[in-house]
């Protein structure tokens, strides 16, 4: 039970703003990736990067569900890049989120 409530303050945390690097890095020891998904997707529903980091805004977001590349000839779902303010970032947010379920 005490690390339910560890995880939900961390999460809580990384809905500030902007969150330091190294805090972040050092949220990845108390948080699950469903945990950091419920952190990007707060901070996207507040209008910020999902990227805890990243201190941008989101700006208007596009409508459609997915995207076609005319030059790999692939589909992509837009979903989860919605929440993010770049490909960077989106990018970025991957890379860093828990492995641990």
């Amino acid at each position: 039970m005490e690390l339910k409530k560890r995880a939900l303050k961390v999460v809580e945390s990384l809905l500030e703003d902007s969150v330091a690097e190294d805090f972040l890095v050092d949220c990845a020891k108390f948080i699950t990736r469903a945990n950091y998904r419920d952190a990007v997707e707060e901070r996207s529903i507040a209008k910020m990067c999902g990227y805890p980091i990243c201190p941008n805004k989101l700006g208007k977001m596009p409508t459609q569900q997915y995207k076609i590349c005319t030059k790999t000839n692939r589909v992509y779902d837009m979903t989860e890049r919605k929440c993010f303010c770049s490909n960077f970032c989106y990018k970025a947010s991957k890379e860093f989120e828990p492995s641990k379920h």
